[in-house]
């Protein structure tokens, strides 16, 4: 089927805050790739990790197995600069930090179709049959095009963003992370999508319950479902949103109210995009990157930095400085908060915020303890070296003491040795780094895994991997989610129904408090019967039964008509938010663009 186009309201966007968009379109060869290949995936505030290509199918994909396999590019060209990934679909592409996205070069010239109002960034352009190179971004060239497609990588600071959007819809290259769990294996039974009451209603609207007349995207939900962090580059969603940038916002489903979040002490909003949301358990506290230099006093490094909001204070405090209060000399991004928001960890280029960082500006992951005022790295392995190559954290258990972290470094952790992305835990409290990517019986993968998210007790790890050799019969050539269970040593495929592997790709994985269900974006149609919408959706896995059921549906269990992705789930699993472009999952929805949804899978749902 055709994707749905959609009339521009206006020719402004902005990025929002330091999130990452990664995309890969052609124009595909066949009316088959077409349907294939005008897929986007969104990939939510994580890392930028390459996988390892599969055979490539189409024009499409060549390209992105030919920017996957390009490691040092990725690392040199793109990590440099960012490590979230959000691969939104292709509309929304105007929301992120940094955006890979097709140009069509005019023969035998380096053109590239990027947004034209970039400032100081970097960019890298992936050819067919050539390695990377550098360039500065380039002013938008004009619309002719011809079969010489490649890929535009463009890395910028928090701006704004002029953006024309190319007719082809995006597939995703990139990986974000987020952990959850495996479990025990049952007869599957897939579960019609219907067999549940469940309740879907829309969570970006205005204070008094209008629509956003721009697109928003989803971040985080609470442990209670009741919270939920997303952004949005509309206006009308608060009074006095006049900064013309994209902002940060809590929706409370039980007040009905609508809050910004990046906002000063004295509620002076910010002159600059938020982005990467993280939310507490409890709901009081939220994490968020932003370069913004009037969010707290002395803010004066010109970089993007690491807040926390404190809700019921009204407070925010920069938590990306060092234990002396120094402030980062580079770029720091990406938080995830524990559930009662005393730990933050995060992302950062900056080497001063711990003595001895000796790998200078690489990727390294930190832990911030906003109590006692402390800043530790994480990206260690057992003798305390900094990682060879960039490192990023994913998750935080609920005490601090286990962070899991996305790392091409092939010296944290012992018998790392098959040189890509891989999953690893750090143990603060016993000083030792452990890989989590590997199979039952301990085989390191053999593809890349990223994406990962953890339970609060550090039990399970939920990731996304291109691996083969993870679980026996992984034949379907796809990205799939596997759970680790670190006290029984067993990985499982959560991407999966009634014994079959999943027929497309299935992405960002997210877990309940006790590692039962394990949301997923997916591509795949054979999950569950009746999928025949040829979108992305979101799916449940059940570990206790073994059903996966689909999330993003209608009332009476209706296919959506557009694009679902960027789950967040909360602890027992009755809540999952997501982004969707689909039209018909709620009554009223006639702003012809992205919204974040809530689907509560009702009391009745089986929860224990």
């Amino acid at each position: 089927m055709r994707p749905r186009t959609f009339r521009r309201r206006s020719r402004r966007r902005y990025a929002a805050g330091p999130t990452a968009t990664a995309f890969c379109s052609t124009r595909p060869d066949t009316p088959a790739q077409r349907e294939r290949f005008t897929v986007p995936a969104y990939i939510e505030r994580w890392r930028l990790w390459g996988l390892p290509p599969r055979a490539a199918r189409s024009p499409a994909e060549a390209i992105q197995a030919r920017l996957l396999t390009s490691v040092s590019a990725w690392r040199d060209a793109v990590l440099s600069r960012s490590v979230c990934i959000r691969a939104v679909p292709h509309r929304a592409v105007d929301q992120c930090h940094l955006a890979i996205y097709p140009s069509v070069a005019p023969s035998g010239r380096r053109h590239r179709r990027t947004a034209a109002d970039y400032g100081r960034t970097n960019s890298v352009t992936v050819h067919r049959e050539a390695e990377p190179v550098m360039h500065r971004p380039a002013s938008r060239p004009s619309r002719r095009t011809t079969a010489a497609a490649h890929l535009t990588v463009a890395v910028s600071p928090v701006h704004r963003v002029h953006h024309r959007r190319s007719a082809g819809t995006a597939v995703a290259v990139g990986v974000a992370a987020l952990l959850a769990a495996a479990g025990p294996s049952a007869a599957a039974q897939a579960t019609p999508d219907e067999a549940r009451p469940a309740t879907t209603q829309r969570v970006s609207v205005s204070h008094t319950g209008l629509q956003a007349a721009d697109s928003s995207y989803g971040h985080s939900i609470s442990a209670d479902g009741r919270y939920v962090v997303f952004g949005s580059n509309d206006s009308t969603l608060v009074p006095g949103d006049t900064n013309d940038i994209g902002d940060l916002f809590v929706r409370d489903l039980q007040a009905g109210t609508t809050t910004r979040i990046n906002v000063s002490s004295t509620g002076a909003q910010s002159d600059a995009n938020a982005g990467n949301g993280a939310i507490s358990g409890d709901g009081r506290y939220v994490a968020f990157a932003s370069s913004d230099s009037h969010l707290v006093p002395g803010d004066t490094n010109n970089v993007a930095d690491v807040f926390v909001r404190d809700l019921r204070a009204g407070t925010i405090t920069r938590a990306s400085v060092s234990s002396s209060g120094g402030q980062g000399s580079a770029d720091s991004l990406v938080p995830v908060i524990t559930a009662d928001g005393r730990y933050v960890a995060f992302s950062s280029y900056a080497p001063n915020l711990v003595p001895n960082d000796s790998n200078g500006e690489r990727l390294d992951a930190f832990v911030r303890d906003m109590r006692t005022g402390t800043t530790s790295m994480v990206s260690v392995s057992d003798a305390g070296a900094g990682g060879d190559h960039e490192t990023g954290a994913a998750a935080i258990s609920a005490d601090g003491r286990y962070v899991t972290l996305v790392s091409e470094a092939s010296n944290l952790a012992p018998g790392d040795t098959n040189h890509t992305y891989d999953v690893l835990l750090r143990d603060r409290t016993a000083g030792t780094t452990r890989l989590v990517s590997v199979s039952s019986t301990g085989a390191r993968a053999n593809g890349g895994s990223s994406n990962a998210a953890m339970t609060p007790n550090g039990r399970y790890v939920v990731f996304m991997s291109h691996a083969t050799n993870l679980t026996p019969g992984d034949t379907n050539q796809a990205t799939d989610i596997f759970v680790r269970d670190l006290k029984t040593g067993t990985t499982r495929l959560m991407s999966t129904s009634v014994g079959r592997s999943a027929n497309g790709d299935s992405q960002q994985p997210v877990i309940s408090n006790d590692g039962r269900y394990v949301a997923f974006t997916s591509h795949a149609s054979n999950l569950t019967p009746g999928d025949t919408n040829n979108a992305t959706d979101i799916y449940l896995r059940d570990r206790l039964t073994s059903a996966t059921t689909r999330i993003s549906i209608g009332g009476r269990g209706v296919e959506t008509n557009g694009w679902s992705a960027g789950p967040a789930i909360s602890a027992d699993g009755r809540y999952i938010a997501y982004t969707s472009l689909a039209s018909n999952l709620i009554p009223g929805d006639t702003n012809d663009t992205y919204d974040v949804f809530v689907r509560d899978r009702g009391a009745a749902a089986d929860l224990r």
